[in-house]
């Protein structure tokens, strides 16, 4: 239609919401993108790209491609806080993006709760309620989880539960060893890894759901138990999280 004046602020305004902190579906994320590529795609000229960036007082980097799309890294090792400054040195068109990765600085044993139910508890074979501190090796253990709708945002649908273990137990794969009697519920569908177990399901409000995984704790030393998860694939107002914790596996 040869609309750019028009299409521009729309594709703008896109990008600054995927940009920034809202969710959105992967239905309205693919769609979004796709109509962004499209516009760019019948928009490009010969023009070069060239930018200009600096970080904190460090001196100015110019950069200069012939593609659409350039990507940098940044060293900010032993960097806290800083503001990194774009300018664009051409007439056409610059989006500029900044991803930060890394690793988290200690536990993570935050807890929240969203219209979803979340307890997770540890178990002898025989059903006793042990703490999750230290570990005997060579010890099986129950790992559970149990998901309570209470029925505020109605059904919750496609679900997903995440279960991550320590590096020091593994998941006895009941599946593989043809037993099954610790389960309570079985989901639609689950995926064992070798160190977590991603379990998927629908959940009517009101009603509650049980998962059991087996675990052995395998290699003795001091671990971190990483945060439990489960949310609704497509609708982020039903979600919960159990925070991590510390724990350990001693000698016999």
């Amino acid at each position: 239609m040869d609309r750019r004046e028009t299409a521009f602020p729309l594709v703008r305004e896109a990008a600054e919401k995927l940009s920034g902190e809202g969710w959105y579906s992967t239905q309205t994320t693919a769609w979004t993108l796709m109509s962004i590529v499209n516009f760019a795609g019948q928009n490009l000229d010969n023009e070069p790209l060239q930018f200009t960036y600096q970080v904190n007082d460090g001196g100015k980097v110019t950069v200069g491609s012939d593609k659409p799309v350039s990507q940098r890294d940044i060293e900010v090792e032993n960097v806290r806080k800083g503001q990194v400054t774009v300018s664009n040195d051409t007439d056409k068109e610059l989006f500029a993006t900044l991803v930060v990765t890394g690793t988290p600085a200690g536990v993570d044993s935050t807890d929240f709760s969203q219209n979803l139910s979340l307890e997770v508890a540890f178990r002898t074979m025989d059903g006793n309620r042990i703490l999750p501190g230290q570990f005997e090796q060579g010890t099986d253990f129950l790992y559970v989880v149990s998901i309570r709708n209470p029925g505020t945002a109605g059904d919750a649908k496609n679900l997903a539960l995440t279960q991550m273990i320590p590096s020091g137990w593994e998941i006895r794969n009941t599946r593989l060893e043809g037993t099954g009697v610790h389960e309570k519920d079985i989901p639609d569908y689950r995926d064992i890894r070798d160190d977590r177990v991603l379990s998927y399901f629908d959940l009517d409000a009101g009603r509650s759901k049980q998962f059991v995984v087996v675990v052995h704790a395998a290699f003795p030393g001091a671990f971190y138990l990483p945060p439990v998860t489960c949310e609704a694939m497509y609708n982020h107002d039903i979600r919960a999280r159990v925070g991590g914790r510390k724990t350990g596996v001693i000698r016999p």
